[in-house]
């Protein structure tokens, strides 16, 4: 299920992106770079929203 249907089927709230903690392990990359951004890790689309 995506956020979006689990939200709708739920009536639950909103929450931004950076409610959900990280939970990618990434090496040799400045992560600070990317807040701010969207982007994408292979076909998985993530948003940089704070500090890593």
């Amino acid at each position: 299920a995506t956020y979006e249907r689990v939200m709708s089927e739920f009536a639950l709230p909103d929450l931004q992106p950076s409610a959900f903690r990280r939970n990618v392990v990434v090496k040799g990359a400045d992560l600070n770079e990317l807040i701010g951004k969207d982007f994408t890790l292979g076909v998985v689309e993530l948003s940089g929203s704070e500090e890593a």
